[in-house]
């Protein structure tokens, strides 16, 4: 399954939630960013989101990854 920016990542995640086992994702999308998309997924899918693995590619290096989250908040 292929998204092009977070908000369409998200309408195919509602429709297909049950066939998606791991999420890859860029940190920077159009539209919607990579750690906003799963802000919301957390809030949407609670359940759902503790049993995907998530995998973020990006250039930034983690310590900036780190800053898109709130303290305490962790990423896989």
């Amino acid at each position: 399954l292929e998204a092009r920016s977070g908000e369409e990542a998200l309408e195919v995640i509602k429709e297909h939630r049950d066939d998606i086992d791991l999420i890859i994702s860029d940190v920077v999308m159009p539209q919607m960013d990579g750690p906003t998309m799963v802000k919301e997924l957390q809030r949407l899918y609670p359940d759902w989101y503790k049993q995907v693995k998530l995998v973020f590619v990006s250039g930034y290096t983690e310590d900036r990854l780190r800053e898109q989250f709130d303290a305490g908040e962790t990423f896989g």
